[in-house]
């Protein structure tokens, strides 16, 4: 049976807010806690192992599968190009953009499905969510491109099911952004 909680809106503020927008603040005004995050990490995913069970999410249906993954990322090729260039380009032409504050790394569609079937607030969510997650960073582009990736990350999520695709495409553009920045 699934718990009605889950689909209320109001619910989903209050989550995002004690799960994402909390913690980020707390980081910002106390900077030193940022020494706890692995551990606030396994309560978000302890918490998010009971949101899974309760409305009896899997694995695969939050998108951790095979399926659809090969047309998930050719997708993501040309903005993953474009992004690897575009960070080649802004490290060459504006090196201060890469200095950071700190560094902090939800169920994504299947969640919010259980409070709004809107295709549009589902997009538009989790790209808010996304950029809001990357306000640590201290850079405005930062923020700017996170949400445009977001909403990105959330139409593919929505078109193929597939998470995978989209984990592999924020791995090499992260990893290639921080090794710019070091």
């Amino acid at each position: 049976m699934k718990i009605s909680l889950f689909r209320n809106k109001l619910f989903l503020a209050v989550e995002t807010f004690y799960l994402i927008i909390f913690p980020i603040l707390l980081i910002y005004w106390k900077p030193e806690l940022i020494h706890w995050r692995l551990l606030v990490m396994l309560a978000s995913m302890t918490y998010v192992s009971f949101v899974m069970k309760t409305n009896k999410l899997s694995l695969r249906r939050i998108g951790f599968s095979r399926t659809n993954f090969i047309p998930a990322l050719k997708d993501l090729i040309p903005i993953t190009l474009i992004g690897i260039v575009s960070l080649l380009i802004g490290k060459f032409l504006d090196p201060s953009i890469w200095y950071i504050n700190a560094v902090i790394d939800e169920v994504g569609g299947s969640r919010l499905e259980l409070v709004s079937k809107n295709k549009n607030f589902l997009i538009w969510y989790s790209a808010i969510v996304f950029a809001v997650i990357h306000l640590p960073f201290g850079n405005w582009r930062i923020t700017i491109v996170s949400l445009l990736m977001g909403l990105i990350y959330a139409d593919n999520f929505l078109k193929y099911r597939n998470i995978s695709a989209i984990s592999i495409q924020h791995a090499i553009l992260g990893s290639l952004m921080i090794y710019l920045m070091t």
